[in-house]
C-alpha cells in the first residue's frame, strides 16, 4: 500500500484495521479511474468514533468521497423500503 495514490497515509489505514473498508475504498478508488465516486458505510448511531482514523487515511477530493451514514438516516433518506429491508432492519434496529 506504500506509495498508492488512494491514501493520504497508508499508516493510518493499516492502524484502523477496518480492513474491508481499506479494500473496497482502494477497489472503488482504482475502478473509478477519473470517474467520481463516493464509498458509503452504514453504521449504527453508535459507530462513527470507532472508524477513527480510517477516514484521515484517505486521499479524498471533490470527486472522490467516503461518507458515514447511519441506518436510522439511510432509511429515513429514501421513499418506501421494501419489506424485507424493513424486517431486516427492525432486526438491527432493536
Amino acid at each position: 500500500m506504500a506509495g498508492c495514490s488512494a491514501f493520504e497515509s497508508s499508516e493510518l489505514a493499516v492502524k484502523s484495521k477496518l480492513y474491508q473498508l481499506v479494500r473496497n475504498w482502494r477497489y472503488a478508488f482504482e475502478f473509478a479511474g477519473d470517474r467520481p465516486f463516493c464509498l458509503v458505510n452504514l453504521v449504527s448511531s453508535t459507530q462513527g468514533a470507532a472508524l477513527e482514523p480510517f477516514p484521515s487515511s484517505l486521499a479524498t477530493s471533490a470527486t472522490q468521497r467516503f461518507l458515514e451514514v447511519t441506518w436510522t438516516d439511510f432509511v429515513g433518506a429514501g421513499g418506501e423500503a421494501p419489506s424485507w429491508i424493513e424486517d431486516y432492519l427492525s432486526l438491527r434496529l432493536a
